[in-house]
């Protein structure tokens, strides 16, 4: 937490800059996905709720660009921020995007900040990867295409393989020469893949996801249809950005369904096959007071 006095809970809202401005995030996941946060304030004068933002994902998020506005609530004087049902996230951030009030402001004496999140049924919880570029290891922006392997995700068990090049500083993958990403060891039961796409691909462009339930070898098996396994549905650019998985496939594949594509962020997100994720969720909320950093 960043930008307030922990004694009077006054905060800082009226500078120019998002980094000399009241803000947090968490530093460890929530034991769920978060589906809603408020924060409650004794005062806020506020002059543009629009630069009072969210940023959620799977990993921690500390950055003040590409978040959304909450919902702000003059009278109840409480900001809500409820993520999409698919986003799956255990980390968020909260910032402001400029002068967004006036005045004296301060936090909420009691219940200031409430985070709700949820998990499967039983406890089984959501475990996301994040890949990106980096992730790849292939060097950013080059056109050349080259195989990987052997990548570990970032949240769950699962190992990752594919053929892709680094574009816009993207995973670029097309619908050719064995092009797309793999799992060849499994992170649970596929639940939902979300993509950020890159601004520069071309409109309608579509990512089919395949399932399995048998290891993949290598991308080249989403080219042959006794390996690619069965396609769960796509995502398309400028339409969408997210597939929930129905049914119980242990292995994801995703391709082009042709010709390239610019992948900023691609989030696999994975459950427990003895308890799945359509199960009745249980719910739980956290009181924040104290600093988050």
């Amino acid at each position: 937490m960043n930008q307030w006095n922990p004694s009077s809970l006054q905060i800082k809202c009226n500078q120019s800059s998002a980094t000399s401005e009241f803000r947090f995030y968490n530093t460890s996941a929530f034991s769920g996905k978060i589906t809603k946060v408020v924060i409650t304030f004794s005062a806020l004068t506020v002059s543009d709720a629009s630069k009072l933002m969210f940023l959620g994902g799977t990993s921690e998020v500390s950055a003040t660009t590409g978040g959304t506005a909450g919902t702000w609530d003059s009278s109840a004087k409480t900001l809500t921020w409820t993520p999409g049902s698919s986003d799956n996230f255990t980390y968020f951030a909260f910032y402001q995007n400029g002068k967004a009030a006036s005045g004296n402001n301060y936090l909420a004496t009691s219940d200031a900040i409430v985070v709700t999140y949820e998990s499967a049924g039983g406890g089984g919880n959501y475990a996301c990867d994040e890949l990106n570029r980096e992730f790849t290891g292939v060097t950013k922006n080059t056109t050349s295409y080259s195989s990987w392997k052997d990548k570990s995700g970032s949240g769950s068990d699962a190992v990752y393989a594919g053929n892709s090049a680094g574009n816009y500083d993207a995973i670029q993958i097309r619908g050719s020469d064995n092009s797309g990403i793999v799992s060849t060891t499994s992170g649970g039961t596929v639940k939902s893949v979300t993509v950020t796409w890159n601004s520069n691909t071309a409109s309608g462009r579509t990512l089919n996801v395949y399932g399995k339930n048998t290891a993949y070898e290598s991308a080249s098996d989403l080219y042959n249809s006794s390996k690619q396994g069965t396609l769960l549905g796509t995502i398309v650019y400028n339409t969408s950005t997210s597939l929930d998985i129905d049914g119980s496939y242990e292995y994801i594949g995703l391709r082009s369904s042709s010709s390239a594509m610019y992948l900023t962020k691609v989030t696999i997100c994975w459950g427990s096959a003895a308890e799945p994720c359509s199960a009745d969720p249980i719910v739980g909320s956290v009181s924040l007071k104290g600093p988050f950093f």
